[in-house]
């Protein structure tokens, strides 16, 4: 009989967030476990019951299966290991009671904890006795070599895993890191088949910032990211080294996608899908040979400094209608603070562009690190308001554990523990110069007033001229703009709290 397992992606207590999307970590997992002749399930504990409230934990409305759901769920199952996913700081508590109510109802299950933040955190994770096992980084050949020992398939002693970290007799065993895969492309696709790829299809339009197209479908085609920005933890969890996918396995997957789930829009979900030109222009020439009929979305954004007119010229053809762009601040001493090489009178330049091939700008703006004062957060409303871009987001900075900022916090002592449930809509932490509930203030005003602006630019026709009618030429573009309107209007005739 074949050992079973199940592996978690946690229900969801961010009320003003909707993480909706494929848990593709868990995917490659599973795909690998399976080609080893496990019995694996996935269990996505917030697309099984996607509209559902459960209550709330810490004021954070929690969206999923209930408590009893998941426990039926294990015991219809039957698995004898559980691997739970907890890569965000601020949701790590829903990963942890979870392994608490299935450890506290199934005490003899192997409990397995894996993810960026369960990486970061581990020596002190493992000291909750619920938790069994953390693999640490990267997971796929980890877990399958634990998962083999645990079994009894191979002999390997588990001090001599790398990648784990443990309880022996009572102390905590670290072993050494594993060192990265060489190349991703030994590794399986991912294992669509065991995700509730229904759910995820009929939603995910609804997650990615106002897509053309539906259904929409999640891609990662590259790992780590080698810039050396302060406020992320990709650094760290990659240690700045970045690995890829060959263009043919990304249209591979591409295309899997297209004609298997009828996917009509890819969001590729990379922390820094540019780092290889060569390799994006090869990716769009297949997309464009093979006459893939696919739009493309990147919703964390695409680095500033590495766009040219060419890269952007290449991306139109194989499908990008619209573009996120990461600017973070438009304050010249923050740049330096956070360490992201933006060049911004080139940004403008590049939004110019962008704007004059009709694509749909949309920029990111974080507000709110440690040492900010009113007049640096005042220099990036300024530029993000003359920017020219057709859609802005106004995050809070968080200090997320692996993060070189989240080292400042504690050392400012604007960090006394994690608060659950903070987010970049919402904080929770104060600042050197600020409270939380005046930098959230700030936010909600500063995202109001942008929209005010753009209505109001709108309505000049040289504006109109230049920045929107590019966009309208096409009748795609003129039904999605259309569609879309409500997005930009209500946030500003509606009242601040629904």
């Amino acid at each position: 009989m074949k050992h079973k397992i199940v592996l978690i992606h946690p229900y969801l207590s961010l009320s003003n967030i909707n993480f909706l999307s494929e848990p593709l970590g868990l995917a490659y997992i599973s795909a690998v476990l399976k080609k080893e002749d496990y019995d694996v399930k996935v269990l996505d504990c917030f697309a099984e019951n996607f509209s559902g409230t459960i209550g709330e934990n810490d004021g954070a409305k929690r969206r999923g299966l209930s408590d009893e759901a998941i426990i039926q769920k294990i015991k219809e199952y039957q698995p004898g290991f559980i691997g739970i996913q907890s890569n965000f700081t601020e949701l790590y508590i829903d990963s942890l009671n979870i392994a608490k109510l299935i450890k506290k109802t199934f005490p003899e299950k192997k409990i397995i904890l894996g993810g960026s933040h369960a990486t970061f955190d581990h020596a002190e994770i493992i000291k909750e006795e619920s938790i069994d096992y953390i693999v640490r980084g990267e997971g796929e050949v980890t877990v399958v070599e634990l998962i083999n020992s645990l079994t009894g398939r191979t002999k390997t002693a588990l001090s001599d895993i790398d990648g784990i970290t443990f309880r022996k007799v009572g102390k905590v065993q670290v072993n050494k890191n594993r060192e990265f895969i060489k190349d991703l492309d030994t590794l399986p696709l991912p294992d669509y088949k065991s995700l509730r790829m229904d759910v995820y299809l009929q939603n995910a339009h609804k997650v990615f910032g106002y897509s053309m197209s539906s259904p929409v479908a999640a891609m990662v085609t590259s790992r780590g990211c080698p810039y050396d920005c302060i406020f992320c933890s990709t650094k760290n969890m990659w240690e700045r080294r970045w690995r890829s996918h060959s263009p043919e396995r990304v249209v591979e997957q591409i295309k899997l996608l297209v004609n298997d789930y009828q996917v009509k829009e890819i969001a590729i979900n990379d922390d820094s899908f540019l780092v290889n030109l060569k390799r994006v222009e090869k990716i769009c020439d297949l997309i464009i040979q093979e006459n893939i009929k696919v739009n493309l979305i990147f919703p964390p954004g695409l680095t500033v400094w590495t766009l040219s007119n060419n890269i952007i010229d290449k991306l139109i053809k194989a499908g990008l209608y619209k573009i996120y762009l990461p600017i973070e601040t438009g304050c010249k001493k923050t740049l330096e603070f956070i360490k992201k090489p933006v060049d911004l009178d080139k940004t403008r330049d590049t939004i110019n562009y962008l704007n004059a091939q009709g694509v749909f700008t949309h920029a990111y703006f974080i507000i709110g690190f440690p040492f900010e004062t009113k007049e640096d957060i005042q220099e990036t409303l300024d530029y993000a308001y003359s920017s020219n871009v057709d859609y802005i987001d106004f995050y809070i900075a968080q200090p997320v554990k692996g993060s070189e900022m989240y080292d400042i916090y504690k050392q400012e002592g604007i960090l006394d523990k994690v608060e659950n449930y903070s987010n970049v809509y919402g904080s929770k932490y104060n600042t050197v110069n600020f409270t939380a509930e005046e930098m959230n203030s700030i936010r909600d005003n500063a995202q109001r007033n942008y929209m005010k602006t753009v209505l109001k630019r709108a309505c000049n026709p040289l504006f109109f001229l230049k920045y929107i009618l590019p966009k309208i030429l096409s009748l795609r573009n003129l039904l999605y703009l259309s569609k879309n309107m409500f997005g930009i209007v209500l946030p500003v005739i509606l009242p601040k709290k629904l």
